[in-house]
């Protein structure tokens, strides 16, 4: 029983620092996907003088930076903003003893697309 408890304590500490080290990934996966959708200019726009992102190609080239990683999520493109939701899930360690198989852990970003100046130097 001793044992036991003394591998569900161990399992929280190894697992749980691994959980919050998912955390961290999951976040750092939204914020690249959603500066790489944000980089997505529509050229008809442009050409007609306005920046204006391109929703099909951003929402694309952010899924497709999740994918490369390894992660999955959601892509939402409003205005000049896109807004990712990344999900990255590991196998545990030591909790898998205990029925607990996966870590999931989700975050979300948004990046912005700015043009030109806009405060002085």
């Amino acid at each position: 029983m001793l044992a036991a408890s003394l591998m569900m304590v161990l399992g929280l500490v190894v697992d749980g620092g691994r959980a919050f080290a998912e955390r961290g990934k999951a976040m750092a996966y939204a914020e690249e996907a959603a500066r790489a959708g944000a980089g997505a200019v529509s050229a008809s726009e442009l050409y007609q003088g306005h920046v204006a992102l391109d929703p099909a190609i951003a929402t694309s080239g952010a899924l497709a930076y999740l994918r490369s990683v390894g992660a999955s999520g959601s892509v939402v493109v409003r205005g000049n903003d896109v807004i990712v939701h990344a999900q990255v899930s590991e196998p545990t360690y030591l909790l898998s003893m205990v029925g607990i198989r996966t870590i999931t852990q989700s975050a979300t970003a948004t990046a912005t697309n700015i043009s030109g100046v806009t405060e002085g130097s």
